[in-house]
């Protein structure tokens, strides 16, 4: 389960999207959370950011990490693939041509046909994989749905390779934002629908669910496909580094579930998952149509099921709550035995013994 981070600061001309936070002037940044990384959100226009500096930049990080970014010429996506980033994440907004237009009406994201075929140009940049979101509540959530799955479609017809993730944000109240004023705002239990949807439609793909939402929405949606989770968020320009005064708002939406990542870590054993921090498939080379094999066949669950019990368990020695602790051990007990393959059930719980003893950094 990732901890997510935004690097986007105000601009003269802001983009009109409830949330989005940027415009013309977007910038880009790096925070850090547990593994030293936080995702980079990257800016609007060409040069935006000093893309000559990012592969020293990204390489000088521990693991590797997530672009969030606004849609960029072929290039410098070849540029950010070789800066060795994990998944290119761009949110379309609405898919709506019309309402995109009315909400972008000046300013680099602009050009509706330039954004949409952004995820084309990074796959043609050599970016392997990357991650679609759309903004529910901007348009009838049908179209949306609808679009999002043709696009997912798409993608695996033309480069044989699906999303890697799929974000759902839906508008969400902030500091000049009220949800209720808008027309095409859906429901928990419509959310809940979508989220089922994508997950039988596109059942390879890692869907993500951020602070946008409750405790209660979230555990929800947890049962119904959701695998990624963000906890401890700060959406406000340089959140992780210094907290912000409040007459300067710049949060890109209220965080709806304020708990420590100690408290989500433990809820989510209570509820009978594994947290995991594994980014070993990046640092591995299984990315692209390599994850891809793996995942449609069932493969990956070999690789992801002890990773997830090592990461957790350095998490544990490092990071954890005695309470904490004591729940994640006894689950790294209770799940080893469900390794299937014998021999990564005994490498597993060797290197769970070596982590005890201090070292750090094992994978499948």
């Amino acid at each position: 389960y990732h901890k997510e981070g935004t690097g986007t600061m105000p601009s003269e001309e802001k983009c009109q999207t409830p949330g989005c936070g940027g415009g013309q002037g977007a910038g880009g940044g790096v925070g850090r959370g547990r593994d030293g990384l936080e995702p980079l959100a990257g800016g609007g226009a060409p040069g935006d950011i000093a893309f000559g500096r990012l592969p020293g930049l990204l390489q000088d990080l521990f693991r590797a990490g997530a672009a969030g970014k606004r849609p960029l010429p072929q290039n410098e996506d070849s540029l950010l693939k070789e800066a060795g980033i994990g998944t290119y994440i761009l949110f379309q907004e609405t898919y709506h041509k019309g309402n995109y237009e009315y909400l972008h009406p000046t300013g680099p994201k602009h050009n509706y046909a330039y954004h949409t075929e952004a995820m084309d140009r990074a796959m043609q940049g050599g970016i392997d994989d990357v991650g679609l979101g759309v903004l529910f509540g901007l348009e009838n959530y049908r179209y949306e749905l609808a679009a999002l799955l043709m696009h997912a479609e798409h993608l695996e017809a033309v480069y044989g390779v699906g999303p890697h993730t799929i974000s759902l944000p839906r508008v969400k109240h902030a500091d000049d934002i009220d949800p209720n004023s808008f027309q095409h705002a859906i429901s928990d239990d419509i959310f809940a629908k979508i989220c089922a949807v994508i997950r039988v439609s596109v059942p390879y793909t890692g869907m993500i669910i951020s602070t946008r939402e409750n405790q209660k929405v979230r555990e929800r949606l947890l049962h119904l496909g959701i695998s990624q989770i963000s906890g401890a968020s700060r959406t406000s320009v340089g959140g992780y580094v210094q907290p912000e005064e409040e007459e300067e708002n710049s949060q890109q939406f209220d965080v709806s579930d304020n708990r420590s990542l100690d408290e989500i870590v433990s809820w989510l054993i209570k509820l009978g998952y594994i947290p995991s921090f594994c980014t070993a498939c990046y640092r591995e080379g299984r990315t692209g149509d390599r994850f891809m094999e793996l995942c449609k066949h069932n493969q990956i669950l070999n690789c992801c099921h002890p990773n997830a019990l090592l990461t957790l368990k350095e998490y544990l020695e490092d990071y954890a709550s005695p309470q904490t602790k004591a729940l994640g051990l006894e689950l790294i007990e209770r799940e080893l035995p469900h390794v299937k393959n014998p021999k990564a059930r005994q490498i597993a719980a060797e290197r769970l013994q070596l982590i005890a003893q201090g070292q750090r950094d094992f994978r499948f």
